[in-house]
């Protein structure tokens, strides 16, 4: 009996913990999102895929997530040669 008088209390506060952590965490996220599309919009890759209207949109990760799909090196590969031949 103890333990339920217990739990009911302690599982509100839980969840209330891992519900801020989860809002926070996904904050953090939205803001080095930001951060790199800032840092990389002026960039081929950047401009191409239009980090900078990204920037103004309403949501980031939404923009973000519909334009780029996902990849792997082998995508990266012409920009990374680019940059290394100097070429911008």
């Amino acid at each position: 009996m103890a333990l339920n008088i217990l739990s009911q209390f302690v599982q509100p506060g839980l969840r209330d913990l891992v519900g801020f952590s989860f809002r926070k965490a996904l904050r953090m996220q939205e803001a080095q999102l930001k951060k790199l599309l800032y840092k990389a919009k002026h960039t081929v890759y950047g401009r191409e895929h239009g980090f900078e209207d990204m920037l103004i949109s309403t949501n980031v990760y939404q923009a973000f997530a519909s334009r780029i799909a996902p990849g792997d090196y082998s995508n990266m590969y012409p920009y990374w040669q680019r940059a290394y031949a100097g070429i911008s």
